[in-house]
């Protein structure tokens, strides 16, 4: 099954004002601060870890899970990045968490979660895991920070976030340790995963033309939101050139990365003409359905009128055809007042 994403790591600082942005939406992720169960035998203080590897697939509320701990910290402590608990992706050996969720397909998503190298792990020990995207790996990640137990919460965690096209409505996302072997490995925390599908609109410069020279309409297509990496490609239906009108649009248009608006010239221009009478036509265009946006409800259609500007023609009557025409009036009005 194919699916689109890309995948960055950025500090927590950067990302604060995007993060809290995502915040504000739904989150599709269940428990996804890993606070529920929460497992008795507090063991001493913070920095210290409770519980113990779990292995089956029904200790993590709403997560299956293979091989990882639950790590937790009094409520006064900051180690959590959210809450008071995380997951060590390594219980005895490299494990794994996964969560199904119900998806739109075409819908775009973006993920956002928080990671830390495992307190008191040495600076030469790699830590790397992957985030599966229905079993499709989408890049592994290398989490940075602590190296002793001592560490400030200021360098424990980093934020990571990327972002998906729905393939299918059913959609596990999963995250997997790779390295290295043994019961240390990547801290996870604070998984969110949002609907961040734009939504698309058309609009033209002239909703109306006469059909003279030079009378053009340009339209643009335009996101609510900045297009991702690679991209967002749109298609339209379009109307076929004709005699009154020519059209220059294709279709996708594709908005650039970061962009909210196509550059691609769309142009409706009228065929001049001096035919009397034939009438308006209208050229319409529509955002069409596909992967990655929503079509506008209120602005996903714009149409361009082509109006007739031309009249029929009344003939100029010279000098003597208005002498002639003033004596032929003359001539009728005295005979208007004789048989009266």
């Amino acid at each position: 099954m194919s699916v689109s994403y890309r995948i960055a790591s950025v500090v927590t600082l950067g990302l604060a004002a995007c993060l809290g942005s995502a915040h504000a939406q739904t989150n599709l992720i269940v428990n996804g601060s890993f606070e529920s169960p929460v497992p008795t035998g507090w063991q001493g203080a913070d920095p210290g870890p409770i519980g113990s590897p779990w292995t089956n697939a029904v200790a993590l509320t709403a997560w299956t899970a293979n091989d990882v701990s639950l790590h937790g910290w009094p409520a006064a402590s900051t180690r959590a990045q959210d809450g008071n608990q995380v997951i060590d992706l390594n219980g005895s050996n490299p494990g794994w968490i996964e969560q199904t969720v119900t998806l739109v397909p075409g819908h775009r998503y973006q993920l956002d979660w928080y990671d830390s190298r495992h307190y008191g792990m040495a600076s030469n020990v790699t830590t790397t895991y992957n985030v599966l995207i229905n079993g499709a790996p989408t890049g592994s990640s290398v989490p940075t920070g602590i190296g002793t137990a001592d560490a400030l919460p200021a360098n424990w965690w980093n934020a990571q976030t990327m972002q998906f096209v729905a393939s299918a409505a059913s959609t596990a996302v999963r995250f997997a340790a790779t390295a290295p072997g043994g019961p240390v490995g990547a801290f996870i925390d604070n998984v969110r995963l949002i609907d961040i599908t734009p939504t698309v609109s058309i609009a033209c410069s002239a909703a109306s033309l006469t059909d003279s020279a030079g009378q053009v309409s340009a339209c643009t297509v335009t996101s609510s939101t900045a297009a991702p990496a690679g991209g967002l490609s749109v298609n339209l239906t379009l109307p076929a050139s004709g005699s009154r009108y020519t059209v220059s649009c294709a279709s996708p248009v594709v908005i650039a990365a970061g962009a909210t608006s196509s550059t691609t010239p769309c142009t409706v221009t009228a065929v001049a003409n001096t035919d009397v009478g034939d009438g308006s036509v209208t050229a319409t265009l529509t955002v069409a359905a596909g992967n990655g946006y929503i079509p506008s409800t209120t602005n996903g259609t714009a149409t361009v009128t082509i109006t007739d500007d031309d009249v029929v023609a009344v003939p100029a009557l010279g000098g003597w055809a208005l002498l002639a025409l003033s004596g032929l009036l003359g001539v009728f009005g005295l005979h208007r007042r004789a048989s009266h």
